[in-house]
């Protein structure tokens, strides 16, 4: 018997390492993304947000400036439904691919995601625009099916710039 308390506090000291061990990893995976930090120098753009959020739903945008994998997407906004407003145009990153993620949460735990890449011309500004989609339901037309969109817009043109949808 003897034997009993041993393998029990073994045990024990066993689940007590696993469950911290969890918690570590765990704790390491929701580290927040950084957020992004402007670039003074070299070839800029402007940008902004002018993307529609229903009440209630979020978004983040994420970017990653260039094509080498091993960079960090950074927090580029984050957007409530409560504060529809455009934003202030910030410095980004021109004549280089500029890779973008749109996550949004959607009303009854529902999500969107978009990823798309694109290139921007340096001196010019530009406007993110869409989020909140709604479209006709084919049930009842009354009840509204919906979506998100993301698009970019030249603001001295009112031209969308193209965008690559990515699958990474």
């Amino acid at each position: 018997m003897p034997l009993m308390p041993a393998t029990m506090s073994f045990f024990r000291l066993a689940s007590i390492l696993l469950t911290l061990c969890a918690a570590l990893v765990l704790s390491a995976c929701s580290t927040p993304a950084k957020p992004y930090v402007p670039p003074t120098d070299g070839d800029l753009a402007q940008i902004r947000s002018a993307i529609y959020m229903s009440s209630g739903d979020s978004a983040d945008l994420y970017v990653q400036v260039g094509l080498d994998a091993k960079e960090p997407f950074t927090r580029f906004y984050s957007l409530y439904g409560v504060d529809n407003k455009v934003t202030d145009f910030i410095n980004i990153r021109a004549g280089q691919y500029i890779r973008m993620n749109y996550f949004e949460k959607l009303s009854a735990g529902r999500t969107c995601e978009i990823r798309v890449a694109f290139m921007l011309e340096p001196g010019k500004r530009y406007s993110l625009v869409g989020g909140a989609h709604f479209e006709p339901g084919t049930v009842l037309k009354f009840l509204p099916v919906r979506g998100c969109q993301l698009g970019l817009k030249d603001e001295s043109t009112g031209a969308p710039v193209p965008m690559l949808p990515r699958r990474d």
